[in-house]
């Protein structure tokens, strides 16, 4: 094994819990309008126009 930084096991069980709808919302709109994941993607602006459709979705 490598040397190094290590994920503690209360690292990792926290980046293995459930994300919530209010962690996505919460985040989702707190972004800048212009921003998106990757160059020619959508932006934040559109899933925020479009989050009454897309949150239900993501939610199911």
């Amino acid at each position: 094994m490598e040397e190094g930084s290590m994920v503690s096991p209360e690292q990792r069980a926290s980046l293995l819990t459930s994300i919530t709808m209010e962690e996505v919302n919460d985040v989702e709109f707190h972004i800048d309008n212009e921003k998106a994941p990757v160059p020619d993607d959508f932006g934040a602006l559109f899933f925020k126009r479009s989050w009454h459709t897309i949150g239900v979705l993501w939610g199911s």
